[in-house]
């Protein structure tokens, strides 16, 4: 079980961080979300996390830290792993989300990689990382990375997740505990990852983490067309310079925007149907460019007007 958000609570909520302590000493996982900093406390010790030793590729690409910032209270701490749900602006967005941080030099999980080792009951020894490529864990799994440790992340797996309130689980869990029979829906709950968050809270994380951990769950891995794809626009766009100064600017213009419109939605077809992306700089870079050259070009098109005819006088 995972929670988003970073439990802390007030001096005045003591007894309900106490009852949550009670609770959670019953789940075999627990998962808890901290942040990491790169301004921490000089007077506070640097507490030691357990980082991954096969590693190999350039390190510096990995967004380093130096301490931890906001984190569970100490009881909480010691009933469970912690996950760092760090969102550096400068490796994530809405389709990257990274997998691996570097601390003090180390080689670190972050939240949502925490808990897929948790889930598959893998330690850190028993992973292999190769920096700009992938991931390597036990039973053959891969995980594609980039060289800063981010994830491309499928944009529909999100959706294949089973979403339920937590009223919902509360009594689930107590026709468990009567013996009674629970609904089908939770018959396999104990071998998935339960994300708790608080979509209201607008200090919570994005809801990104969910569908990072589909899309490792599932192997829903996007990635890039061949480069053969790219030989191909090049070849294209050589051959049709010298035939596009015969046609008029305004053809060209509409012509190219027609195919913006056409290639855009194409490319959201296939990456949504075989998790293909197509690159974008090159072909609609290329089209424009050609429009471009050939609006510039002396040779332009010239549309041919009819020649007057001249008509003799008439002799009276």
């Amino acid at each position: 079980m995972a929670f988003e958000n970073i439990l802390k609570w007030r001096e005045r909520d003591k007894d309900q961080e106490q009852v949550f302590i009670d609770q959670a000493m019953r789940v075999p996982r627990l998962l808890l979300a901290a942040e990491l900093t790169t301004t921490p406390d000089p007077d506070a010790p640097g507490p030691e996390i357990q980082g991954f030793s096969q590693v190999t590729g350039k390190r510096g690409d990995l967004v380093e830290f130096s301490g931890i910032g906001r984190q569970p209270g100490e009881e909480m701490r010691l009933i469970a792993t912690a996950g760092f749900i760090n969102l550096p602006d400068e490796i994530a967005d809405g389709i990257h989300v990274p997998l691996l941080f570097r601390y003090r030099g180390e080689v670190i999980p972050s939240f949502a990689l925490e808990a897929v080792l948790l889930w598959l009951r893998v330690t850190p020894a028993e992973v292999t990382i190769d920096l700009g490529s992938h991931i390597s864990l036990p039973q053959g799994r891969k995980i594609p990375i980039r060289a800063d440790g981010t994830l491309l992340i499928s944009p529909n797996a999100g959706k294949k997740a089973r979403r339920i309130t937590l009223n919902e689980l509360a009594l689930a869990t107590q026709q468990h505990d009567a013996g009674k029979k629970m609904g089908s829906e939770f018959e396999t709950i104990r071998d998935q990852i339960v994300l708790a968050r608080t979509p209201a809270n607008p200090l919570s994380p994005p809801d990104i983490f969910a569908a990072t951990l589909a899309t490792i769950q599932t192997n829903a891995y996007v990635h890039r067309v061949s480069w053969i794809f790219d030989c191909v626009i090049l070849l294209i766009a050589a051959v049709a310079v010298g035939k596009l100064r015969h046609i008029s600017r305004v053809d060209l213009v509409l012509g190219a925007i027609a195919f913006t419109a056409a290639y855009c939605l194409i490319a959201l077809a296939v990456v949504s149907r075989w998790l293909i992306w197509l690159p974008g700089c090159l072909p609609l870079g290329a089209v424009w460019l050609l429009v471009l050259i050939s609006i510039v070009t002396p040779h332009r098109y010239h549309a041919r007007r009819p020649k007057a005819t001249t008509m003799p006088a008439s002799i009276p």
